[in-house]
């Protein structure tokens, strides 16, 4: 454009260039198919994808504003829609990083499908602006069996302890306050003394107490057993099953060997006569030096510290 003044006076030209692109500005997809699958006692990720186009390069304002929204939901087996309060405040749960979106576990109920829709808009010019859509499935999550107490070796005295308390249902939101319905646990007992698998009953005095079995000290014979622990859910009527094994060792006492040590003064580096030598004495606990057949005998190392450093 170039101005001419009455006069006849003319303007240097003055130019603005404009590009135009076929694609949206800013392009925006989910990088995801159309319909992903969740899991309800899972944390979901929703991550967006965002080209700008290329008249926006060289403007001075780049920033792009990124709004998520939970448009509908409906039963994926019906099609039936859920009513708005029947839909969870991804606003106020979800954790939101430009145009990534972090569901947190037991917000998405199972057998619900949720339509969820990224907005993004260039600040300087809210009008450019796209929208992606995708689908979250929630499908069915099996039961969480958690099993403490077991895989390891304890004394014939020892009590011995298993708990699944900590093992409940995805698919059940908010019965345990973090998430999940609580589920119903049974054991039983296994003999694998011998290469053999035998069911057993547990020992006389065995506390059931719910998902916690306690089998008293001296219950289970020296060898290998094997707790399972079969639970399902009172909601669902889902089902699984966990063992975990424990071995009984035998009660072997070690006995205490304590040393007498050398009176603190210098010796003589050349001993010639009797008493310059030094005596060290052993001693065996008054319990394992009585225990009737049984003989002990001593064997004896010295070691030389010179400069800090040990050798025989």
């Amino acid at each position: 454009v170039r101005a001419t003044n009455f006069l006849g006076a003319r303007s240097p030209v003055a130019e603005l260039e404009v590009s135009r692109t076929g694609e949206a500005s800013p392009s925006l997809a989910i990088d995801a198919p159309r319909q992903l699958v969740a899991r309800p006692g899972l944390e979901t990720e929703v991550q967006g994808q965002l080209n700008i186009a290329d008249c926006w390069q060289r403007a001075r304002d780049v920033r792009v504003a990124f709004t998520w929204t939970l448009a509908r939901a409906w039963r994926t087996a019906t099609g039936a829609e859920l009513a708005a309060g029947e839909l969870p405040d991804l606003q106020a749960v979800a954790e939101t990083r430009r145009g990534n979106m972090l569901i947190p576990p037991f917000t998405l109920t199972e057998g619900i499908t949720y339509e969820v829709t990224l907005d993004a808009f260039m600040v300087a010019d809210p009008a450019a602006r796209a929208q992606a859509t995708a689908e979250l499935v929630v499908e069915q999550q099996p039961l969480f069996l958690a099993l403490a107490g077991g895989g390891r070796v304890v004394g014939a005295a020892e009590a011995v302890t298993l708990d699944a308390s900590a093992s409940y249902d995805p698919n059940v939101p908010g019965a345990l306050g973090v998430g999940g319905a609580a589920v119903d646990v049974a054991w039983s007992l296994v003999d694998l003394r011998g290469g053999g698998e035998a069911p057993a009953a547990f020992p006389e005095g065995t506390q059931v107490d719910g998902a916690v079995v306690t089998v008293p000290a001296g219950g289970l014979a020296p060898g290998l057993w094997r707790f399972d622990a079969a639970a399902t859910s009172p909601a669902s009527g889902l089902a699984a099953a966990a063992s975990t094994a424990v071995e009984v060792a035998a009660e072997v006492r070690v006995p205490q060997l304590s040393l007498r040590g050398l009176d603190r003064a210098k010796y003589n580096p050349r001993w010639e006569l009797p008493r310059d030598g030094v005596s060290v004495r052993a001693a065996l606990d008054g319990e394992s030096l009585n225990r009737g057949g049984v003989s002990w005998t001593y064997a004896w190392r010295a070691f030389a510290l010179v400069g800090g450093v040990r050798s025989p």
